[in-house]
């Protein structure tokens, strides 16, 4: 599946109560990566299609985690959510990251809205 075809909504999706798809919420998280660049003006973040296999593989890995921490912590809250995540990505980052506090309000913000899109998407095909 290429990143121009993810994030499917059919009617019948909403009435599914089936965990989120991994695959499905990876290439979903990867695409709000894309468009957030874009409006920054950065462009050096591949498409999924470009990425390696090996990229892929890592990437559906850390997606599945994101999926399992969603449905096993039951959180509904973005703030929460961006906090959590960003917390995780500082434990294994290969150059320093603030801690969540430190960062810019408006950084916050973008945290806490990709993660409302991305629980908003999941509430509307019946995931969470």
């Amino acid at each position: 599946m290429t990143d121009v075809a993810f994030g499917d909504f059919e009617l019948d999706d909403a009435l599914d109560h089936e965990p989120p798809d991994a695959e499905q919420v990876t290439y979903r998280i990867h695409r709000l990566r894309l468009e957030l660049d874009e409006l920054v003006g950065a462009h050096d973040l591949p498409t999924w299609d470009a990425l390696t296999l090996e990229a892929r593989a890592m990437a559906l890995g850390i997606g599945r985690a994101i999926v399992d921490y969603i449905v096993t912590s039951h959180v509904t809250d973005p703030a929460e959510l961006a906090r959590t995540l960003h917390d995780a990505r500082r434990f294994v980052a290969t150059s320093p990251l603030p801690p969540w506090d430190d960062l810019p309000a408006g950084d916050r913000q973008i945290g806490i809205d990709l993660m409302a899109l991305l629980l908003g998407w999941l509430a509307r095909q019946g995931a969470v």
